[in-house]
């Protein structure tokens, strides 16, 4: 016969509370976090059937947060896997640079998760103004219109703080094209490569090693990679928690606080790149580094760079 739901015990484990975080954020964000969660549960238990759907919506924005937090320490785990092969391998005065596919994969879907937290935030903003919209580079307009309101007052300066970091990375906010749009739309980042990932044994015991860099065809600015995703932790976190927090009567929280535990061994090589014409004659202090890898090799280049590239490498140890 047929269990029926009166003669049947359905035994369960539910695993939950914490905050999803990966280990990317300081004590100070993460107490944030967790008086939102908490605040969330409280409403959610007391509330209205209306309460009940706004907590979760708070509840959805949340985790497009942690998706793509989760993202970045697949970065993470991809820069410490890096520096463990240099140290491994690398005998004295060689090097070795990567293609590293899985790692712009991986990049690319920060891009995607990140923007989808911001648009997924703005949704449930815009409904709470009488709005429609799920675009973060619209939401401006909104917040002003209510400026009225205090809780708009809010998320307003959250949004200033945050949106100049965001604009041709994560949207088209200010510039006419973005790292996101682009591979959401036109591109592999791999076909982006202006520096590629790269380690460098530069003394016993010690490596440099070089952030992958992209930019934007035909674009002046470099994206470094690890540093991107390192930097969007705080921002991310900033934008999303701080704009939550004022709908649950929370003050937002101090945006320093919200800056990575994450401290990344690499360094991209245009924070080191000596201004000069090209084919200028060679100092002491050049790198041969590749540009990027091709369908049939590589593109190599050598630049004179600033003494202090070299003391930013790591120890081994």
């Amino acid at each position: 016969m047929a269990a029926t739901p009166s003669d049947t015990t359905v035994s369960y484990l539910v695993m939950g509370g914490g905050v999803d975080h990966f280990d990317l954020l300081p004590p100070p964000a993460v107490e944030f976090w967790s008086t939102i969660q908490k605040e969330v549960s409280r409403r959610f238990e007391i509330g209205s059937e209306h309460e009940k759907w706004r907590m979760r919506q708070v509840s959805g924005c949340l985790d497009k947060l942690s998706a793509s937090l989760m993202q970045v320490s697949r970065l993470r785990d991809h820069e410490r896997s890096l520096l463990r092969t240099a140290c491994a391998q690398l005998q004295s005065g060689s090097s070795l640079a990567l293609r590293a596919a899985p790692m712009l994969a991986d990049f690319e879907s920060l891009l995607l998760q990140g923007r989808a937290a911001l648009d997924r935030l703005t949704w449930l903003l815009a409904k709470e103004f009488k709005n429609s919209c799920s675009s973060y580079r619209k939401l401006r307009p909104i917040l002003k219109q209510a400026r009225d309101n205090p809780v708009a007052v809010q998320i307003l300066a959250v949004y200033e703080v945050v949106i100049p970091w965001f604009d041709a990375l994560f949207g088209k906010f200010l510039s006419d094209d973005s790292l996101r749009d682009l591979v959401g739309h036109k591109n592999a980042l791999t076909e982006n490569v202006e520096v590629s990932l790269a380690a460098y044994s530069h003394s016993t015991g010690r490596v440099l090693l070089l952030d992958c860099e992209v930019k934007l065809p035909g674009g002046p600015r470099f994206f470094p990679i690890i540093k991107s995703a390192r930097d969007s932790v705080g921002r991310l976190s900033t934008a999303v928690l701080g704009g939550l927090a004022p709908l649950l009567d929370i003050p937002p929280g101090e945006y320093d606080g919200f800056d990575s535990t994450w401290r990344p061994s690499t360094v991209p090589l245009s924070d080191f790149l000596v201004g000069e014409p090209d084919n200028s004659p060679m100092t002491e202090h050049n790198l041969t580094y590749l540009r990027r890898m091709t369908p049939s090799g590589f593109d190599a280049a050598r630049r004179n760079v600033k003494p202090d590239l070299f003391a930013s490498a790591v120890s081994c140890e």
